[in-house]
């Protein structure tokens, strides 16, 4: 079972240190050690692929930072002396809600801790940007991205959605054609 998988299959729980309310992403400290690391996430060709593999659809902002831990702590399976690769779970505001069973305004959402180590295409949390999420499973409360950072959409101040560099080009091309309003109707295709 890949680092991913654990992550992606995530059971979710709540462990770790609890990081200020101020808490920003920040790039590793100079002379750090930090671990570099690929994944394999699966790959979708369009917003109906990706939304049809998802439990669960929202738009809003990351807020804060509310801990950090390792993917053990929310991985089930494996080897359990294995801590796996670093991890932040942060606050999300939901604005708005496009698929899936009712969340709350606020909710967790697992991501790799890009201040602990680098993953290939993978964007730093912009805390406050409006983003579209597609969530995939759901432990204890926190919820995992459906396929890493390709499930994180940048809403731009023009209602365009734009995709993450870790996207198919056939899905950024589609995110970058499509317009916020045109997404809940693509998301519940069947």
């Amino acid at each position: 079972m890949t680092g991913l998988t654990m992550v992606c299959a995530a059971a979710l729980a709540g462990c770790g240190q609890v990081q200020p309310e101020s808490a920003q992403p920040s790039a590793p400290q100079p002379g750090a050690t930090v671990m570099m690391a690929s994944v394999d996430y699966p790959v979708y060709s369009s917003l109906e692929e990706m939304g049809s593999r998802s439990k669960v659809v929202v738009k809003g902002s990351f807020v804060k930072l509310a801990k950090r831990d390792t993917e053990r702590s929310f991985a089930t399976g494996g080897d359990p002396n294995q801590q796996g690769l670093p991890v932040a779970v942060w606050e999300f505001e939901v604005d708005e809600q496009f698929k899936g069973p009712k969340v709350g305004s606020r909710i967790e959402v697992l991501t790799f801790d890009l201040d602990r180590i680098q993953i290939a295409d993978e964007e730093p949390v912009k805390l406050g940007a409006e983003v579209v999420l597609f969530l995939g499973r759901e432990r204890n409360g926190v919820w995992a991205r459906a396929a890493g950072d390709q499930a994180v959409l940048d809403v731009q101040s023009d209602g365009a959605l734009r995709a993450h560099r870790a996207a198919d080009p056939a899905l950024a091309q589609q995110a970058r054609k499509t317009q916020k309003a045109e997404l809940e109707a693509l998301v519940q295709a069947p």
